[in-house]
């Protein structure tokens, strides 16, 4: 082993997972965590009042590593992951890596992130890619790292474009790890967000430093129906919650789209009208939904830079949710699509 790999074995890293009701999985990702092929790490379970299992199940590990934390009031999950940061940056790790209690993670996980760390002193934190898996542990595709980012460094700018250009944060929460100071310099989850609080506290995270997106699949990312950032039973707004965003970022590094990404930033935005449209139905507001409906309609000329068919598929399907508002059907509508993404992901 040269002196840089050397240098990262003795590096210490606290890995918190901030957990409610992950029984199902928990064993099975504390077992990964508990198998890195890295020596000097720390565990911290961080449960927001589960009800089922977790308590019993973290007990049974006994693992000097391993330290369980349970909380008696239950919290939105935001202010469970403020816990978890308050609780890392109490412990004695110069690295923090925030986990989940559903995923499976490869056992050079840690020691790949933390050498990244160890040789990038200029990085505040780093991601990596991933493989998705189902409940049963059958893999279903992969999270790889864009070939639109050229390298393993990343920059604001690059995660902005890339972003605004396809509708989608790639960065993969569950494999986040930060030096403390990086963190305590970023401060805590906005816990006025219901659903993007961790992409915007990955942005604010490039005021303090680069940060990293390693191509390697270092985690198994569970996709089950009750996975929290698919749960939209009880969120209305994600998406407006990401446009929000982005429009700060775009204020904030000043950035001037062409044409091109001004057309397809706004066919995407109103897209997202249409997705958050269908959960107020879901969580009955009838008059937010046809409100939100009716502004993804309104399609700008620049639609046209979609493929046709996708541009037909959003029309029709659109027409068809509009038209079952009329008739007091929106929420039946709803109730379909919701069950749909549920079958997809393995409900």
């Amino acid at each position: 082993m040269d002196e840089k790999g050397e240098a990262s074995q003795k590096t210490r890293v606290t890995v918190c997972i901030p957990t409610y009701n992950s029984a199902a999985f928990l064993s099975e990702t504390l077992r990964s965590l508990l198998s890195q092929d890295y020596p000097n790490y720390e565990i911290i379970v961080v449960d927001n009042a589960s009800t089922d299992s977790t308590p019993e199940i973290v007990r049974t590990c006994k693992d000097p590593k391993l330290a369980y934390r349970r909380f008696d009031e239950f919290v939105p999950s935001v202010k469970n992951w403020n816990r978890a940061l308050g609780l890392a940056n109490e412990s004695d790790g110069k690295y923090i890596a925030i986990c989940h209690g559903d995923d499976v993670y490869e056992p050079n996980f840690i020691s790949e992130e933390a050498r990244y760390l160890d040789e990038h002193p200029e990085a505040g934190g780093v991601f990596s890619s991933a493989k998705t898996i189902a409940r049963p542990g059958t893999q279903l595709g992969k999270l790889d790292r864009p070939p639109f980012f050229k390298s393993d460094e990343i920059t604001a700018k690059e995660l902005l474009i890339y972003s605004l250009n396809t509708a989608f944060f790639p960065l993969v929460s569950p494999t986040f790890m930060a030096r403390k100071e990086t963190l305590a310099k970023t401060g805590y989850f906005d816990i006025t967000s219901k659903f993007a609080f961790d992409m915007d506290y990955y942005f604010r995270l490039f005021d303090w430093g680069s940060v990293g997106y390693l191509a390697k699949h270092l985690i198994n990312y569970r996709v089950h129906p009750m996975q929290a950032s698919v749960r939209f039973y009880d969120t209305t707004d994600t998406q407006a919650e990401f446009y929000q965003i982005v429009d700060r970022e775009m204020k904030k590094l000043g950035l001037e789209l062409t044409d091109a990404q001004k057309c397809r930033l706004e066919a995407n935005r109103h897209w997202g009208w249409a997705i958050d449209a269908v959960s107020h139905a879901k969580l009955g507001d009838p008059k937010k939904a046809l409100e939100l409906t009716k502004k993804a309609l309104v399609y700008p000329d620049a639609l046209i830079d979609f493929p046709a068919p996708k541009f037909i598929f959003r029309v029709v399907l659109l027409s068809v949710f509009l038209s079952s508002q009329y008739v007091g059907l929106g929420k039946l509508f709803a109730d379909i699509v919701y069950l749909y993404k549920a079958k997809k992901r393995g409900g």
